[in-house]
């Protein structure tokens, strides 16, 4: 059965009934596996979708598997490029398709077939842009960007229902999470052999400073290689934004039948002392992010 003849409600019924956890220590069984055979030649990314977290990335990922000319890797998130580099580029592409599958799947699709990752730590992560250019510096990269305040309540509450936050409210971990990463994150920056969950777990405010950290990549990748989207259009344009991604990824632009959001969970209303100590924070970090891009995202915040 191809991508191509299952429908969109089928997969999501299918992919539903195993837990996250489970299909993710099955996926990396089977990548452990293929570097216990003879090296099978494997297609390498040609594109990546570095962030930001709770921005539209893993709906993204989805319509991408629904089109039908991309084969996605074992694994969305790989965490190559910020956690796991010292394992090497073997290992990395053992979670990406044989290349003779690649071959097979364009045969009968009529047109080219891509790969690659969905991982929303790389923007954030101070090392990935070198290290991604290092070996693939031709990499299409895509950013969907979201009103940063919503942004990090979003992650707030993500982190709640994970049970990896134990701050009852989203103005007690914005406040505190200068103290909580700060250290962290500069051994990070000094650091390219230290990672750190602490930084990528509670860093609300840090992975909303979106000019920051586009400079990393603007610096390691010419402009013309970066796309990035605004996710409220995302959202409220999907079939407009979907084909420009498709076009920019060098994929047969399509519609699909539907675009329903993933990972849109629900959380209580912050308080308005939260939503004001975020647009304070944001607010000169959004005009950099004008200044930046040439364009204004229309965020309330």
């Amino acid at each position: 059965m191809t991508t191509e003849s299952v429908s969109v409600g089928a997969y999501r019924t299918l992919s539903d009934l195993i837990p996250r956890r489970q299909k993710n220590a099955i996926k990396r069984g089977i990548a452990f596996g293929r570097r216990l055979v003879p090296a099978t030649p494997r297609l390498a990314p040609s594109f990546m979708i570095i962030g930001a977290q709770k921005a539209g990335t893993t709906s993204l990922f989805k319509y991408l598997m629904w089109h039908g000319a991309y084969l996605r890797p074992l694994l969305k998130d790989i965490y190559f490029f910020d956690r796991d580099f010292d394992r090497g580029l073997p290992w990395y592409l053992s979670f990406f398709p044989a290349h003779s599958a690649a071959e097979e799947h364009a045969a009968r699709l009529g047109g080219p077939v891509v790969t690659g990752e969905g991982a929303t730590h790389y923007l954030l992560h101070p090392w990935a842009p070198e290290r991604m250019r290092s070996l693939f510096p031709e990499m299409r990269i895509v950013v969907l960007l979201r009103d940063p305040v919503r942004r990090a309540v979003s992650h707030y509450y993500h982190n709640v229902r994970m049970g990896t936050e134990p701050m009852a409210d989203p103005l007690q971990a914005f406040e505190a999470e200068e103290s909580r990463i700060a250290a962290d994150a500069r051994r990070m920056a000094e650091d390219p052999h230290f990672y750190s969950d602490d930084v990528m777990r509670y860093s609300y405010l840090g992975r909303g400073r979106y000019a920051e950290q586009l400079a990393r990549w603007f610096a390691c990748f010419p402009r013309e290689q970066i796309l990035v989207q605004f996710s409220e259009r995302f959202y409220g344009e999907p079939d407009q934004s979907f084909r420009e991604i498709c076009r920019f990824i060098g994929i047969a632009e399509r519609s699909l039948p539907a675009y329903p959001p993933e990972g849109a969970g629900g959380g209580k209303k912050p308080s308005d002392a939260a939503l004001a100590y975020a647009r304070d924070h944001f607010r000169p970090h959004n005009v950099a992010l004008r200044a930046l891009l040439g364009t204004d995202p229309g965020w309330a915040s």
